[in-house]
């Protein structure tokens, strides 16, 4: 028999930009690293034994786990959104200023794109593969530069929300 294929918004992605998500995170490496092992008496954190710890793997805004507006949930795309217009207005001085830019660069198709609401300070993020397709427009370099600014922000621990390097240390 042939089963259908149900699409499921699974919102992998948003730990890198949630501040809820990325509370929760934190606590979980708090809570992993902290915990003395009733048999060693020794934390992880202070264990000899332990190289490394990794509770993410193979995700990330160019992996092929992120498809905004396919796979991650509207609300969560919301969040990015506003974070991706900040990040313009901080880049350009103001949205309109990125828009212009984009304007003037190829490929003007790119100018709209969903999730695009600048009068609610949102702007739509182009997915992995339309980056690459329109890689010499402005709008692709300013999405792909704000992803990779983003992820590193929160690899580094320096997300809006919470430090890594606190994490062990609350």
């Amino acid at each position: 028999p042939h089963f259908p294929v149900i699409p499921i918004k699974i919102p992998l992605p948003s730990l890198f930009f949630n501040p809820d998500f990325q509370k929760i995170y934190y606590g979980w490496w708090r809570s992993l690293l902290t915990t003395t092992n009733p048999e060693t008496g020794k934390a992880l954190q202070d264990d000899p034994a332990v190289a490394m710890v990794e509770l993410v793997n193979e995700d990330s805004y160019f992996f092929w786990t992120f498809k905004p507006y396919e796979s991650i949930p509207e609300t969560q795309m919301e969040i990015l959104e506003q974070q991706f217009a900040n990040w313009l207005t901080a880049k350009y001085g103001a949205l309109q200023k990125a828009r212009d830019a984009w304007s003037n660069s190829p490929n003007p198709n790119s100018q709209q794109v969903r999730g695009d609401a600048p009068e609610t300070g949102r702007v739509g993020i182009l997915p992995p593969g339309e980056i690459v397709a329109q890689r010499d427009s402005r709008r692709a370099q300013d999405t792909a530069a704000f992803l990779a600014d983003s992820q590193q922000r929160f690899s580094r621990g320096r997300s809006p929300s919470c430090a890594v390097t606190s994490a062990t240390k609350a």
